[in-house]
């Protein structure tokens, strides 16, 4: 496809999803009209941003899921621990010839600097989840923001192991308190920051 194709695709394509979304969140929501998505925080910012990126990673892609350098991608592919206890969906998995990279797609993030903590924990848990599925570490991972540009680090195994172990074990207290209480509810934090949307 020419560039002037491969966008205009990608453009009817965004579009069909955001009504299909709107559709069902209206449906679902009760509570008052749902804006349209032009008032949606950031919205032109992600919506330009990410089909700029998107055509240009299809302009380097003769075949489907291989780019010109080689590099194989899975995109929001469900990938679970052996056990079953811990799963996600990263946003995308780079295996590039020179190594593996685990790829999270933030709308509010900038490039450069260090990855925040909670993007990092995020991950090396999906870091983790990749070697038991498919038996490879990762060598990095990265948060991009909505320019394309990127922040990463190296993935190191045993931290991966450390940080899944420890999202394991918290998720086995907070079951275990579910089932102790008689008022779920006193289990949420909410707060103007956690409940903004």
């Amino acid at each position: 496809l020419d560039a002037a194709t491969a966008r205009q695709r990608l453009q009817s394509a965004w579009d069909t999803a955001i009504q299909s979304g709107l559709e069902v969140a209206r449906a679902s929501w009760d509570m008052g009209d749902i804006p349209p998505p032009n008032r949606w925080p950031r919205y032109e910012t992600v919506r330009v941003s990410l089909l700029h990126y998107l055509s240009e990673q299809a302009s380097r892609r003769p075949g489907a899921g291989m780019n010109a350098t080689g590099w194989r991608v899975t995109v929001e592919t469900w990938i679970e621990s052996p056990d079953g206890r811990i799963g996600g969906k990263p946003d995308r998995v780079e295996a590039k010839p020179d190594g593996v990279e685990v790829v999270d797609l933030k709308s509010g993030a900038s490039a450069g600097g260090e990855v925040p903590a909670e993007y990092r924990r995020q991950l090396l848990i999906y870091a983790f989840l990749w070697h038991a599925a498919h038996g490879v570490w990762p060598t990095s991972a990265a948060v991009q923001g909505p320019s394309g540009d990127r922040s990463s680090f190296r993935v190191d195994a045993s931290e991966a192991e450390t940080v899944a172990d420890a999202a394991i074990k918290q998720m086995e207290l907070f079951n275990e308190a579910v089932l102790k209480t008689d008022d779920p509810d006193a289990l949420a934090t909410p707060s103007e920051d956690n409940c903004r949307y």
